[in-house]
């Protein structure tokens, strides 16, 4: 399998995320931790969103962003709370991800209602060593919260 997948209580996405200094208290406050997800992207499709300067150069990396959950259970509004190394786009790609592969059911693991939570999801990008690009990994991780 091309990418590992690990879940967490984070996973996240919509369009273009706003930088970490924009993410709201209330974003955060509101944090649910325990989403039950009811999509989540195919691991063999996920080397795709690896953003194009990054892979080009080899350039590994790490983005954590939060999202609002809307009523059918989508990810929207991203915005990125942190990535390393900056200006590399990885918490643009990780939003992709989310807003096009990702959905969380009506309620969490400890029966909360999810719509208008926000939901924080995490991926580490490894580098591709070889020239075919299905090497590239992105690996959704763990989100302390």
């Amino acid at each position: 399998m091309v990418t590992a997948l690990i879940l967490a209580a984070a996973l996240v996405a919509s369009s273009a995320p706003e930088p970490a200094s924009n993410v709201s208290q209330t974003q955060t406050s509101d944090l649910l931790t325990d989403p039950i997800w009811k999509k989540l992207p195919p691991a063999d499709e996920l080397w795709k969103f690896y953003p194009e300067r990054a892979a080009r150069l080899g350039i590994s990396g790490f983005s954590v962003i939060i999202c609002k959950v809307d009523e059918s259970g989508k990810l929207t509004k991203c915005k990125v709370f942190g990535e390393d190394p900056r200006n590399e786009n990885f918490g643009l790609a990780l939003a992709k991800v989310a807003t096009l592969l990702m959905q969380v059911g009506d309620t969490s693991i400890g029966g909360e209602k999810t719509v208008g939570r926000a939901v924080k999801v995490g991926a580490r990008f490894t580098a591709a060593k070889s020239i075919d690009p299905r090497a590239m990994k992105i690996e959704l991780v763990t989100v302390q919260q």
